[in-house]
């Protein structure tokens, strides 16, 4: 399952040897990211905010927004017709993605949001903020949802990489630096000695593993 936030857990210079890449002396660290990313600050912000971004995330805006502009694009953009704002933003980068959101449909955005809801749950747990019981009950489903919309860890990675690709901006190039890092992380982690490799897809998930065993075959470091 530690696969589902490698990303993650690579991009933030973590140690995969540890569950969510998370050692205990880095608790303090986290908990400040944890407050500024998502406001998670304790039990409840943790599970509200983890129970919607299963539930719905930002797929569902962002699935809305590919809808809207497939529509502006086959129609033309009627005046006050629209007011999203990652239309107006980004027009080209939706030109971009709107071939991948009409061939995946609601699946486009899926991987960005479970994966992120797998990894974050993680660090709550090894923030105290969740129970064990309670981070397995958030990741265990996000896991078997990617097992059963995705046909390999290609396909999540390029859903995960797609929710990345626009929910940045791309006319910043501080933005698009942090874009290519991942990319090139994906392709170090699925290298022949990587856990994506190591790890086969379809790996059977289940609320009685052991922590042990999330992190197995996930403990070998790598650089980005």
């Amino acid at each position: 399952m530690q696969c589902g936030g490698a990303l993650l857990i690579g991009a933030n210079h973590m140690d995969p040897g540890f569950l969510g890449g998370m050692q205990p002396e880095e608790s303090q660290r986290v908990r400040q990211k944890l407050d500024e990313w998502w406001e998670i600050v304790d039990h409840d912000s943790a599970l509200e905010t983890m129970r919607d971004l299963l539930e719905s995330g930002m797929r569902k805006k962002l699935n809305r927004t590919m809808e809207l502009f497939s529509v502006y694009r086959a129609q033309g953009m009627e005046k006050g017709m629209f007011d999203e704002k990652a239309i107006k933003k980004n027009p080209s980068n939706n030109d971009k993605l709107l071939p991948r959101w009409k061939q995946y449909g609601d699946k486009t955005f899926l991987g960005w949001d479970l994966c992120r809801a797998i990894c974050t749950s993680m660090w709550c747990y090894g923030c105290g903020y969740l129970s064990f019981e309670e981070m397995m009950e958030l990741a265990i489903p996000a896991g078997q949802l990617l097992q059963k919309e995705f046909s390999s860890w290609d396909d999540v990675m390029e859903s995960y990489l797609t929710g990345l690709f626009i929910w940045m901006d791309p006319k910043s190039k501080g933005e698009q630096r942090p874009f290519k890092l991942r990319c090139h992380l994906y392709r170090v982690l699925r290298s022949a000695k990587g856990p994506f490799a190591a790890i086969p897809f379809n790996t059977p998930l289940t609320m009685q593993l052991s922590e042990r065993e999330l992190m197995a075959g996930t403990s070998t470091q790598h650089e980005a």
